[in-house]
């Protein structure tokens, strides 16, 4: 891709998946899978599993995604946890009775099969309205863009209405029959009342960072790894159509700020390709040893004050000023050649879906090396490059591949009696959109996992056929990121 679609791509997707307290960062070195690749659950790929772990679990610093030294976000956590002085409290009878009713409702104790039928149901209407709305936002920067005033007069008359009467058809389902509610009703209960009684609370956090229990190893060094995988674990069967026009490719640039415009534009002025059109799928990373909830709790503080997770300044500082919580999935990258000949409109693939550092904006984040915060005295090694995770071969970590032994019977669906399909409003001029599945949450059963000696190493999986289907690559397009607040933020109030 030349550099004026690559621009345009970024600003569409940050207007599609962005929001108030999240920013997208874009890898710099093509990041490729084939779909049995990221099957961690069936398809025994331990070595993709902790590949895929290691790169999520890494933060981000800005828009660029070029990590060469990286802090894993386990490590920060457990930091966290060790040094961390809590506030003095408890919670009544009464409310620990409130407390409890609250987990079980939400089904904090069945990871197994991810939270109560409740919960799942909740999990399975909020993925449907934000596959909703974010094709909503996609048809609307389309259509805003477009030159042609019939469409432009679609949009508002007919597609747009449609589209919102979907939203809130999602929404209400989301209301009345996903327990969006009571659901969140219960989710403020258990952070109000852990309040009450840090001690419990940070035991109940502290029993699910184990590093005997809850972790894998690299069979080269045997680092250990807290492992990080996606829900639902069926996101990608569920695709959505992302397209990008010429006339929104000239807009978006157009909006870009002078000096971006001149980063933008190829020595020869002409564009590659005229449009690109892919199929998008986004999902929410599951890490069960991460309590998020500790970036806003103000119960505890740093027995060492001068430790910051984040400041909550613009631009953050900090061990920890962001994190990845979710990641954008596409395949299938076709565009339309600028310069095509008279009766030619058959797209053609792109090639590697990466973005060069001149696209991308400065750092908005100062990042604090933990390490060194800690100890001063250390000397860091440098860390390898994770490398480019080539869809025909297996990643590099550390030195070698890993080994693979995955138990096949982790994945539990939601049970039939309890799934409860959205419905889509239903209009002749409204766009086809997918109807949403049942969620299928993934929990990893450690337990199966073949635990490597030293040195351990199993050959990687036979090359892809030169031949192969375009679409058989999965790429991230993006890192969704979430801002830290101030953290740690303790409450003057609270008795210390």
């Amino acid at each position: 891709m030349d550099k004026t679609i690559q621009f345009a791509l970024m600003a569409k997707a940050k207007k599609v998946f962005g929001g108030d307290q999240t920013f997208l960062s874009f890898p710099v070195t093509p990041l490729g899978f084939k779909r049995e690749q990221l099957n961690f659950g069936i398809d025994h790929n331990l070595q993709y599993l902790l590949a895929f772990t290691k790169l999520v679990n890494q933060l981000p610093e800005d828009e660029a995604w070029n990590q060469t030294n990286p802090t894993y976000l386990w490590e920060v956590y457990a930091e966290m946890l060790r040094d961390m002085d809590l506030a003095e409290s408890s919670r009544t009878s009464s409310e620990e009775e409130e407390y409890q009713r609250a987990r079980h409702f939400l089904g904090m104790d069945d990871v197994a099969s991810g939270g109560s039928p409740e919960y799942r149901l909740y999990r399975q209407y909020k993925d449907a309205y934000f596959v909703a709305n974010e094709n909503y936002l996609n048809a609307k920067g389309t259509a805003e863009s477009s030159t042609n005033q019939s469409e432009r007069e679609q949009w508002v008359n007919v597609l747009e209405p449609a589209l919102r009467r979907e939203l809130r058809a999602l929404e209400l389902e989301w209301v009345t029959r996903g327990y969006k509610n009571e659901v969140e009703v219960a989710q403020n209960k258990v952070a109000q009342l852990s309040a009450k009684d840090p001690y419990l609370t940070w035991g109940e956090w502290n029993a699910k960072l184990n590093p005997h229990l809850d972790t894998l190893n690299d069979a080269t060094d045997l680092f250990e790894l807290f492992p990080t995988c996606f829900n639902p674990s069926n996101a990608l069967e569920s695709w959505q159509t992302f397209t990008l026009s010429g006339d929104e490719v000239k807009q978006l640039v157009k909006e870009a700020p002078a000096e971006l415009r001149a980063k933008l534009v190829d020595s020869s002025g002409d564009a590659a390709f005229e449009s690109l059109t892919f199929e998008f799928s986004s999902a929410a990373l599951d890490r069960t040893w991460l309590q998020e909830a500790v970036f806003k709790a103000r119960y505890w503080r740093f027995q060492d004050e001068s430790k910051v997770i984040s400041d909550g300044g613009i631009p953050a500082t900090g061990m920890c000023p962001a994190y990845v919580t979710a990641v954008v999935f596409v395949r299938n990258v076709m565009g339309k050649p600028a310069q095509s000949k008279p009766g030619t409109t058959q797209p053609v693939p792109v090639g590697d879906l990466k973005f060069p550092a001149a696209t991308l904006r400065p750092a908005s984040l100062k990042r604090i090396n933990l390490k060194a915060a800690l100890n001063p005295k250390i000397k860091l090694k440098s860390v390898q490059d994770l490398g480019a995770l080539a869809p025909t071969k297996a990643p590099k970590l550390g030195a070698s591949s890993l080994p693979i032994n995955l138990s096949a019977g982790s994945i539990k669906p939601l049970p039939d009696k309890n799934v409860v399909a959205p419905p889509v409003a239903s209009t002749t001029a409204q766009p086809k959109t997918q109807k949403p599945k049942a969620v299928e949450f993934l929990r990893l059963n450690l337990k199966a996992y073949k635990q490597p000696t030293r040195g351990a190493v199993e050959p990687p999986k036979p090359a892809a056929p030169a031949n192969q289907s375009p679409d058989d690559t999965i790429y991230i397009l993006a890192f969704i990121c979430k801002a830290v607040p101030r953290c740690p933020d303790p409450d003057p109030n609270m008795r210390w």
